[in-house]
């Protein structure tokens, strides 16, 4: 995983190609019990950028307001506060096909459900729209 020079790194490379690697043997072994073939299995990771961010904002006296989804009262200065920490990358472990295709594509990013305009009802929002955007531009390969 390239990472910028001093940037922390979030696992043990060894280890996670390791376990990759092994991933991709128990389930080529599963899929072949069913007359699936997966050719290879690999490993993404894409920047994602404005999209999130953390919730918690510290004003100028150091006290912490919440940054809601659907806007604020506090004014401007809570919208146009930094990101913050939270998930940057959204990854990806795909199988592709005995023909090297893609066939699969388990996709990580954390995030949560949105309740928004007083409906007070769960929806697929952000996880939804993502997931048709993707079977648009990907309708051959499956996403979990």
């Amino acid at each position: 995983m390239a990472r910028c020079s001093g940037e922390p790194t979030l696992h043990d490379e060894a280890h996670f190609s390791d376990v990759l690697e092994r991933t991709g043997i128990a389930i080529r072994a599963s899929l072949a019990k069913l007359g699936v073939a997966i050719g290879s299995v690999w490993f993404s990771i894409h920047p994602v950028e404005k999209f999130g961010s953390t919730r918690r904002c510290l004003d100028e006296n150091n006290r912490c307001h919440i940054r809601w989804s659907s806007g604020n009262a506090l004014g401007s200065w809570i919208k146009d506060y930094p990101e913050g920490p939270l998930d940057r990358d959204l990854t990806q472990i795909g199988f592709c096909d005995a023909g090297e295709q893609p066939a699969a594509c388990l996709c990580f990013y954390a995030s949560h459900p949105q309740v928004s305009n007083g409906r007070h009802r769960w929806s697929g929002d952000t996880v939804e729209v993502v997931r048709t955007l993707f079977e648009q531009e990907h309708a051959e390969v499956f996403p979990v």
